[in-house]
């Protein structure tokens, strides 16, 4: 009788999740059901690896639509991408601001001192197998070069470097086999112009910063992941976003996790980022986990920012300043640049980060409204297709949920 009681609660919790909720109604839940199905194909209950999306909207601090497609269901994990960048980079920038460990106007150099090395990959791995696709370098500009000191944290986290954004995937192992840090060719890099110049989104900036903020928390004795988890994601409530090499432990943790696939040629929890993949399975720009109901709880922070962040840097992180409006980026957090223009649709202020799986994220604080898009678009192949259809369903989704607000 009681087991029967539970299971009749929770379908009726399900349930009304798509039932009204102020202006949102059952008719409003069954567009999004069209939308989504038009990517995501109705699949057996038994079908657990598939193509696979999840969604959930908010609305005036309602989470009034919450539902998974395909082969997915809320014990699903999926491959975050570049929302990688603003789950984990930025949060982890955030803390280390917030414990007063680095200063957002503070030079990155004494973290990571091979960011004097002013060279292309090429001239540090003069032996490298050249490849006809990389194009031709001019050589350093020694000037600019020597303004790399100048390089703050909150350049990295508006793309504002001046890094160049190459480095070959080859050169990666064939850098390791040479003894050299792998990420010494990211920080060693020359710049493309001085930084704060100039606004161009590029996975670097990412991964330098994790790895300086690894700088950072090593001499403390802390490891990267392990603190973000416990200082950042658990205290937002989040249990299951862990980087790649954590998948493992989470799995013994949490045995009925799902891990969606990405690509059918490899294997369910390997990182989709080739470049992340290269770098050790999680990299500063690519490499996390997360689930729906992870993402539900990281969107309420941001809507809610707690006292325990304070105030100005929810300020800074959330605020494109000093630059042209179609370069608006806070830290990490896409705010009115074109490459977002999918997630964010209609909606008009907020923030949030799209992911090459096929992942986004579109906050709106000031009306307590949040829409997060989750799905393996890439699976069982990349097409050119499913880019376009992912966009699409992005604006749909956006659109149905800002005109109820």
């Amino acid at each position: 009788m009681i087991q029967g009681l539970v299971s009749f609660i929770g379908l009726a919790s399900v349930f009304a999740s798509s039932l009204a909720w102020g202006s949102w109604t059952a008719a409003d839940a069954a567009k999004v059901d069209a939308e989504v199905a038009k990517l995501v194909p109705a699949l057996p209950a038994t079908v657990t690896a598939g193509k696979s999306a999840s969604v959930a909207i908010r609305i005036r601090g309602k989470w009034v639509y919450q539902k998974h497609f395909g082969a997915a269901s809320h014990e699903s994990l999926y491959d975050l991408a570049s929302l990688s960048k603003v789950v984990a980079t930025t949060t982890a920038a955030l803390l280390s601001f917030q414990k007063g460990y680095v200063k957002p106007d503070d030079s990155i150099e004494a973290s990571l001192p091979q960011v004097y090395d002013c060279l292309w990959v090429t001239d540090r791995l003069p032996d490298l197998p050249k490849e006809s696709s990389w194009p031709k370098l001019d050589p350093p500009d020694p000037k600019i070069c020597a303004l790399k000191s100048k390089i703050q944290y909150d350049h990295l986290l508006r793309h504002r470097s001046g890094y160049r954004d190459l480095v070959p995937i080859s050169a990666i192992d064939f850098a390791r086999q040479k003894g050299i840090d792998p990420f010494a060719l990211f920080s060693g890099l020359a710049l493309r112009s001085e930084p704060a110049a100039e606004y161009r989104y590029a996975d670097i900036s990412m991964i330098v910063l994790r790895e300086t903020l690894k700088g950072v928390l090593a001499p403390m004795g802390l490891d990267f992941d392990e603190w973000v988890g416990l200082e950042g994601f658990r205290r937002m409530g989040m249990i299951r976003t862990v980087p790649q090499p954590g998948i493992a432990q989470l799995l013994k943790s949490y045995p009925n996790t799902r891990v969606v696939p990405t690509l059918s040629a490899i294997p369910a929890g390997q990182t989709h980022d080739p470049m992340a993949w290269a770098l050790g399975g999680v990299a500063g720009h690519a490499g996390y986990f997360s689930t729906l109901e992870d993402l539900m709880k990281f969107s309420e922070f941001w809507i809610q920012q707690p006292s325990w962040v304070d105030a100005g840097h929810f300020q800074s992180a959330t605020t494109a300043t000093g630059i042209p409006v179609a370069e608006g980026r806070g830290w990490g957090w896409d705010i009115t640049s074109p490459i977002s223009d999918s997630a964010r649709g209609p909606i008009q202020g907020g923030f949030g980060h799209t992911g090459f799986t096929g992942t986004s994220i579109w906050i709106q604080p000031g009306e307590d409204f949040a829409v997060l898009i989750l799905t393996n678009r890439t699976y069982p192949v990349e097409t050119a297709a499913s880019a376009v259809e992912i966009q699409n369903l992005r604006r749909a989704i956006a659109t149905i949920a800002w005109t109820k607000k």
